[in-house]
């Protein structure tokens, strides 16, 4: 499970699908990766701001929105992950201020109910699932 999304990071960053966010580094975002999908705990950044404290964000998703709402329901549907809090852990985690719901509608209501490009999710799945047997 832990080779799988280590794996699963390396991958989505070779693709420039996520951006990690200065002063981070790769070690720091690929810990909060591990910790997203519940391979590690993972400390929490915080930044003080107008008396406040936020979260900070260690990376954006900077790939096809409707893709990750795809890759979470193929890891899903691959029985990779539970369905708990699939669309609170992406609107929490990638996808901020994005509506998760709707984007799953963009593509479940097309003829395939899958989103253009796809097949790339099924691949990159696929060999990572290769390399670890």
């Amino acid at each position: 499970y832990y080779k799988f999304f280590s794996l699963l990071f390396k991958a989505v960053l070779d693709r420039g699908w996520i951006t990690i966010y200065k002063p981070f580094e790769i070690k720091d975002v690929h810990g909060y990766w591990m910790g997203v999908f519940g391979c590690s705990t993972f400390p929490l950044t915080l930044m003080k701001k107008d008396e406040k404290f936020e979260l900070v964000r260690l990376l954006e998703w900077k790939g096809s929105k409707v893709l990750l709402v795809y890759l979470i329901d193929t890891l899903m549907d691959y029985k990779i992950i539970s369905s708990r809090r699939r669309d609170i852990t992406i609107e929490e985690n990638f996808l901020i201020g994005s509506s998760v719901a709707n984007l799953r509608k963009s593509f479940e209501g097309n003829k395939f109910q899958r989103p253009k490009h796809f097949q790339e999710i099924h691949d990159m799945i696929e060999e990572i699932q290769n390399s670890l047997d």
